[in-house]
């Protein structure tokens, strides 16, 4: 016990060791932070149902160029619009029809899987819209 203390006291001090104050990492957390932080903002002054998702979605966009945060965040507004879209022309078709509900979630959950092993960055969507 005490042994696996140490080394993890010691794992803890070599991860500690790699932290700078300056470099592109910084800036990089520094821009996230300020972000998600203006997200937040934003979510509570327009007194959302859960601002939490608005940083969250702050966090997932910020990548490490900024056509690469507009590309990521413009992918998010249309996955958003088309799942909406689909969304209000699917479900009164299968809110009382048990059959189509079962084929409806299968297909959305194949669809999850499929973004999933063919993208990692898309499993991340689809997980966190199957928690809502």
């Amino acid at each position: 016990m005490r042994r696996a203390l140490a080394e993890l006291v010691h794992a803890i001090r070599g991860e500690l060791a790699e932290l700078s104050l300056s470099g592109p990492r910084l800036l990089q957390a520094n821009i996230a932070a300020l972000a998600v932080g203006l997200a937040l903002v934003f979510a509570l002054l327009l007194r959302l149902n859960n601002p939490w998702w608005a940083a969250i979605s702050a966090f997932i966009c910020v990548q490490a160029s900024h056509p690469q945060s507009w590309q990521r965040g413009g992918l998010r507004i249309v996955g958003t619009l088309v799942g909406a879209v689909l969304s209000f022309a699917l479900v009164p078709w299968a809110v009382y029809d048990p059959v189509a509900t079962v084929l409806l979630l299968f297909a959305t959950g194949t669809l999850a899987i499929l973004g999933a092993l063919l993208s990692p960055t898309a499993m991340l969507g689809s997980l966190a819209g199957s928690r809502r």
